[in-house]
């Protein structure tokens, strides 16, 4: 529970250190060996760990990412720096893009939730310890492929709340995350179009399936919300995003 907000501890040697629940906002770890310290449930937006030895650091092209991940996830956790590593190489291939000087990724147990969070230079996410591996890495994808669709490449609209855009923010983000697993030999073509087939199934059984845009944004507007109508978005976005894919293909 330690409040670190802010501190310079560059250098610092904070092997097996216990930060659970501390607040590592904006601190500063550049060169810090953080190896097998304890950071769950740690607050890490805006910290800097550039060159800090972290469990599962690895290079990409010259530049540094690491992975931290709890001891929660046992044996099967062998596989994650080595994905985290496939998925990274994935998408700046992809994207064409490598200009990430850093990056932190942060894998948390959390058995009632499957959810992340990104900013730049990071994320976080949280799911079962004993998630199979494609589940773990499809929310991997997905999160780190928010570092263009939201980050670097955004629609924004005056007036225009996140539900507008949320079909292609995180719908459009999830197929793309697919592609790229599949496309890596990470996910088969056979699971890929299971996905496909269930993000239409998705669409017909939820129940604001009619639903407009504009509908939707006044729903958002009025906050009444819910995670059913966000998984619409999800689904439409990346049924959007597979249509000119498979035609394409025929």
């Amino acid at each position: 529970g330690a409040r670190l907000i802010e501190a310079d501890l560059t250098r610092a040697d904070l092997t097996g250190a216990s930060l659970v629940d501390a607040d590592l906002r904006n601190a500063k770890f550049i060169n810090a060996d953080l190896r097998k310290a304890n950071l769950t449930g740690a607050r890490l937006s805006g910290t800097d760990f550039r060159n800090a030895e972290l469990t599962g650091a690895t290079w990409v092209d010259g530049k540094r990412v690491g992975v931290f991940w709890s001891s929660s996830f046992g044996a099967g956790s062998s596989h994650l720096a080595q994905d985290v590593e496939a998925i990274v190489r994935g998408q700046r291939a992809a994207m064409g893009d490598n200009d990430f000087p850093f990056y932190t990724v942060a894998i948390w147990p959390r058995p009632d939730v499957r959810a992340g969070t990104a900013i730049d230079g990071l994320f976080v996410t949280f799911i079962r310890p004993d998630a199979e591996r494609l589940a773990i890495n499809r929310l991997l994808a997905h999160e780190m492929y928010h570092n263009w669709l939201s980050h670097r490449i955004a629609v924004e609209q005056d007036g225009a709340t996140n539900a507008r855009f949320q079909w292609l923010h995180e719908g459009v983000n999830e197929y793309l995350s697919r592609r790229m697993l599949r496309d890596n030999g990470m996910m088969s073509e056979e699971e890929l179009v299971e996905l496909s087939n269930r993000d239409f199934s998705d669409i017909a059984n939820n129940p604001y399936a009619a639903n407009t845009l504009e509908e939707l944004e006044t729903t958002s507007r009025a906050r009444q919300w819910t995670n059913i109508h966000a998984k619409l978005s999800y689904a439409r976005g990346s049924a959007i995003a597979s249509a000119p894919t498979s035609s394409i293909i025929r």
